[in-house]
């Protein structure tokens, strides 16, 4: 049986394309994250860019404007936010667990 073109995208297709979207995120964060670390200053850049990009809806219901990621592919784009930035995802993920919950 073939998927129609207007079905949903599968789990797994959800999964990567939040899982791209957080490495690119990611990737324009990282420049930022070593000078963080090293001050013990907050990730401002990084919470402007999460904000202004729809990351930080990642888990709203998408009739409510997000992008109505399950529990799992929130956690999967989180972890590869994390891999660019361990502060930057431990602070989106103090927001985001709020939402999912």
């Amino acid at each position: 049986m073939t998927a129609s073109p207007d079905a949903p995208p599968s789990p797994t297709d959800r999964e990567a394309e939040f899982t791209q979207w957080a490495d690119e995120l990611g990737a324009a964060i990282a420049p930022y994250a070593e000078a963080h670390d090293r001050d013990g200053t907050f990730v401002s850049e990084a919470f402007d860019l999460l904000r202004s990009s729809g990351y930080l809806a990642l888990p709203v219901p998408e009739e409510l404007g997000g992008r109505g990621a399950t529990i799992r592919q929130t956690a999967m784009a989180q972890r590869h936010l994390a891999r660019w930035c361990g502060s930057t995802a431990l602070a989106s993920s103090m927001h985001l667990h709020v939402t999912l919950f």
